[in-house]
This record gives structure tokens, sequence and C-alpha cells, in this order.
């Protein structure tokens, strides 16, 4: 794909995990309030599907562009062009997505570390500029295969700062209150719920929470609701009132005030940029 220096390129939330490696210039991501730059040969992922914008740092942008899936966009003017890798996945092949970070960024020598993520990445964008039996099975693998890695990196990057994720499954007590949140993504959990189904005090309850998952107790609720939310109307053939429904929420308001805060759009618009 080839960006041109003056465009700002908005990139709308979707069902879709994106992968970027810039080729041939650095370039700015922003989601949300983050932003982060990458250098050539880096990659850049946005796990999970959160809306985001691209641009070359350098310049200042005149106008705003919009990318879609497949990420293809031809050049309106000539001068300087930036070269950019993509690709994407959906997001059902991350199994955690409630504690994936909005977007991930690794230099050169951490895909080295992480599996040979380089490697693995050139065969994706080997297979992807040339045409091959069965390329786009092949390809659906390998990015499977490359989310897997991620994943992996991204609960490393967590227990080397405390926050494993082992640390709920090793503790019974705290794993009775996950199972029950995500057996029951429609009740409506208050702490004092969860805190009893602990066997816990409230305030020793979200102490010990907050040390296993790295969230408090209400917002794991409320990411583990959107997120199985977002997943029901990617995949499912329902309408944005049954999805509020399955996941709690008892006005179909209070639930789209919610998602557009999480996704950057409203329920509707993400279902329908799910559709095939």
């Amino acid at each position: 794909m080839l960006l041109e220096s003056n465009v700002s390129y908005e990139v709308p939330a979707q069902p879709f995990s994106a992968l970027y490696i810039p080729l041939s210039d650095e370039l700015l991501f922003t989601v949300g309030e983050e932003k982060v730059a990458a250098t050539v040969d880096d990659i850049m992922a946005i796990p999970r599907g959160t809306a985001h914008s691209l641009r070359l740092p350098g310049a200042r942008p005149t106008r705003r562009g919009r990318l879609e899936p497949p990420f293809e966009t031809t050049p309106q003017k000539s001068g300087t062009l930036s070269r950019l890798f993509c690709c994407r996945v959906p997001t059902t092949a991350n199994p955690l997505p409630d504690i994936v970070p909005d977007i991930i960024h690794y230099k050169p020598e951490r895909q080295r570390e992480c599996g040979r993520l380089d490697l693995l990445l050139s065969l994706i964008r080997h297979h992807a500029l040339n045409a091959s039996t069965n390329r786009q099975a092949k390809l659906r693998r390998l990015a499977e295969v490359a989310a897997g890695i991620f994943l992996e990196g991204v609960i490393s990057d967590y227990e080397s700062a405390g926050l494993s994720m082992a640390n709920a499954a090793s503790d019974p007590q705290i794993r009775r209150a996950i199972n029950k949140i995500h057996e029951n993504p429609e009740a409506l959990l208050s702490l004092q719920d969860l805190a009893t189904t602990a066997g816990l005090s409230r305030s020793s309850f979200s102490e010990r929470f907050r040390t296993a998952t790295g969230k408090s107790p209400m917002a794991y609720v409320s990411d583990h609701r959107l997120g199985l939310a977002a997943r029901l109307l990617s995949k499912d053939q329902i309408t944005v009132s049954q999805a509020a429904v399955a996941v709690g929420y008892e006005t179909d308001s209070a639930f789209a005030k919610a998602f557009r805060k999480r996704y950057g759009v409203s329920p509707a618009v993400y279902r329908r940029r799910a559709e095939p």
C-alpha cells in the first residue's frame, strides 16, 4: 500500500486485528490517546480491531483519508509516497481479548526473540504479494500463528510487570469470581456479589483481583461484556438489542454508549462492518 505524506489515514473499528509493517518511512500510529512511532521493518499490531489512525510524522496533514479492509488505497496526488505492508486476521483468533492491549509495537530485535516473528512475517509478505496455490488459506494460517506468538509476548510482558494472568488461575477464590463473570455475562453483578462468590471481603477481594488481573473487578466485568458483545455482533446474526440483552445491558442506549466508548463506533456500525 502507498500512503501520501500529507494525509492522515483513519481506520475505523472492525472485527479484525490489523498488522502493519512500514517499508520505507517512519509512521506515527494513534489509538485513542496513545501515539506510537514505528520505523522501517517494525511491526505494529492493533489486536482488538480498535479504531486508529496513521500518518507520516514529518509532514503536516492537509486532509484526511479513510482506510478499510483490505486496506487498499490509490494515491490521488504525486509526490512523496510511503510504502506500507498491511494484513489482517479475525479477532476470534485472539483467545484472551480482555487482556490484550490496544496496540503492540515490536521492533526487529523483539521479533527475532519472539518465535522468529521476522521470518513468519516474511512468509506472510511473500504469499500476500505473490499468487500461489491456496494462498488465502496459507495466509490465514500464518496470521493465526502470528496472533498466537503476539499473545505469548503480551502474557510475557504482563509477567515481567508482575501482572501475570497465571495469578488468577492459581488463586481459587479469584478464579471463582472470574468464572462467575464469564459464565453469567447477562447478570448484573456487583462488587459485593463477586466478593461473596470469592468468599472475601470487598476490600480484600478488590486488592487481590487487581493483583491477579491488572484490572479492578468492575472494569474487568465491563471489558468482558463489551468484548463478548463485539464478538457476537461480528459473527452471529443477531440484532443490537439482542446483543445488549445477552451481555446484561437493560437498555439499548446504555449499551450503545458503553460500546462506543470502548470501540469508537456504535454497535450498529460495528455490526455492518463485520458483514461479509
